[in-house]
């Protein structure tokens, strides 16, 4: 049997280890070349001589009215919205020098577009459908098959990119349907929006140092963009709030589907106007602008005072003389007579002359005097034509 030391001995036999492991350890670390710490660069950051006084050039748009910038941009909408074709006939204009949407391109050049959900003979039809009878020289389109094995963006597609636009220095815009088909694998210690803002940071650095845009297509999340819209229509973007945080520009479709009108919303961080919202139609396989969606309010409000039965009845009865006065009934019956419409009982016809009392002044200059108001008598409307100003001083 080994002996047992006593607690004295064993002490000192720990202490002896201590001493020889850290002269091993030191001999070790002298032998150890010591480690070259890079060089930090040092910051050049911009003084006040370089603002104060100064004008400072702004950011030149690639399409007119704020519509789209350098940068990183995205464009969403549900699923078979026409976004594709909105995201091709971009591509034709910018490449072509032709509006798009009806508002100038600034920029044109060297476009790539590339198809990760298409085939050739897919896209040679969309662009007949579109009505592109010849594609511009400066439009290259590249799919995801065979003779292309497209990386994802953290593992080779910005190499790839990279590659394209140093053959390409006239380059102004790439479009990548879709995002999700070369977005960046989450790694282990990331969250979604860690991630997604990784993806599209490394686009957006790329797009930003070569002066050019790179449009990323995406989904809005299931349910949305069909029937109502939320405060912030951007929300609907599938994906984390890294996405939208993360981009320089935002296009959104919203609508129903089987409509061809839908809205158009635009964002972009280096436009004045803020966030601006259109109406867009698409027919015959093209979007076209409609005008803002104030424009349209307006439109549509004014094409519906000039086909209103009851307006068109009452300016006909004020053709002959300055003034009418009859029931909300008789005025009914003479709408039936003018239109062959019936616009309903006295009730309902009251409610639609007062609905359109302001329109009728506004429009027509034609006053509109409600029963008991101004000595009226019983249940009469009184429409009165108001005189001109020319008029007024030739009767003085």
């Amino acid at each position: 049997m080994a002996e047992v030391l006593k607690g004295g001995q064993a002490q000192q036999l720990d202490k002896a280890e201590k001493i020889l492991g850290g002269t091993v350890n030191q001999a070790v670390k002298q032998q150890q070349p010591e480690k070259q710490h890079k060089a930090v660069p040092k910051l050049k950051p911009h003084k006040a001589e370089d603002f104060n006084g100064k004008e400072i050039a702004e950011v030149m748009p690639i399409i007119g009215d704020g519509l789209l910038y350098p940068g990183l941009a995205l464009l969403a909408s549900p699923p078979k919205m026409g976004k594709s074709y909105l995201a091709l006939d971009l591509a034709v204009c910018v490449a072509s020098g032709q509006p798009f949407l009806s508002r100038q391109v600034c920029r044109s050049g060297s476009v790539l577009y590339v198809d990760l959900e298409g085939k050739l003979n897919r896209t040679q039809l969309r662009l007949r459908e579109m009505g592109v009878d010849s594609v511009p020289d400066k439009l290259e389109i590249v799919f995801s098959d065979r003779e292309n094995d497209i990386r994802r963006v953290d593992s080779g597609f910005l190499e790839q990119l990279e590659q394209w636009l140093s053959e390409h220095p006239d380059a102004v815009l790439v479009v990548v349907d879709m995002f999700r088909s070369i977005d960046g694998r989450t790694g282990l210690k990331e969250n979604d929006y860690e991630a997604k803002s990784r993806s599209l940071g490394l686009l957006q650095n790329l797009a930003l140092n070569r002066d050019i845009s790179i449009l990323c297509l995406m989904h809005t999340r299931k349910g949305n963009g069909f029937n109502s819209e939320p405060q912030d229509v951007f929300e609907q973007i599938i994906g984390s709030v890294g996405q939208f945080a993360t981009a320089d520009c935002a296009w959104m479709i919203t609508g129903k589907r089987k409509e061809q009108r839908k809205t158009f919303s635009v964002l972009c961080r280096d436009s004045s106007r803020g966030e601006e919202t259109y109406e867009i139609a698409f027919s015959n396989f093209h979007y076209r602008m409609l005008g803002t969606k104030d424009e349209c309010e307006e439109d549509d409000k004014r094409k519906q005072y000039e086909t209103d039965s009851v307006v068109f009845t009452i300016k006909k009865l004020l053709e002959t003389d300055r003034s009418w006065s009859g029931t909300a009934s008789e005025l009914s019956e003479e709408v039936l007579k003018l239109t062959g419409e019936y616009i309903g009982d006295s009730k309902k016809a009251g409610n639609q002359i007062r609905n359109r009392q302001f329109m009728l002044l506004k429009n027509d200059g034609i006053e509109t005097i409600f029963p008991g108001r101004n000595g009226g008598r019983g249940r009469v409307f009184t429409f009165k034509r108001s005189r001109t100003p020319k008029q007024e001083r030739i009767d003085l």
